[in-house]
């Protein structure tokens, strides 16, 4: 089963489930802002992308709130703290695929996430 990370109402996110469940393809979504996720549980995603906590900053979000796009520019712990009250700091969606993340869902992503979901079984 594919995780996904996301908000209800975002159209990427929505056009991600849909292609999914036409994969055939077991998946639990999460809403990040009804659920938010905590300190643990974004460490543990950190884990799983090259850059850590910096790959999950989401620069639009910033932009909105008035933080800097940079994630580079603040400390780690304080980028949680953040991400933690506000959910639009938080890249999405976001595909956990065991191991790695996946952020987004572009043509360009596709490949990948085929190449990865192909060893979830399906939906029955």
């Amino acid at each position: 089963m594919v995780k996904i990370y996301g908000r209800d109402g975002c159209p990427m996110c929505k056009d991600a489930i849909e292609w999914i469940e036409l994969k055939g393809v077991s998946y639990q979504f999460r809403d990040i802002f009804r659920e938010p996720l905590g300190r643990t549980e974004l460490l543990e995603l950190a884990e799983k992308v090259p850059n850590g906590i910096f790959d999950l900053y989401a620069t639009k979000g910033a932009r909105k709130v008035g933080l800097p796009e940079i994630a580079r520019e603040l400390f780690p712990e304080k980028i949680v703290i953040f991400q933690m009250e506000n959910p639009d700091l938080i890249r999405y969606p976001i595909f956990d695929l065991g191991n790695e993340l996946l952020f987004g869902f572009y043509e360009s992503t596709k490949p990948v996430l085929l190449k990865n979901l192909s060893s979830i079984p399906p939906v029955e």
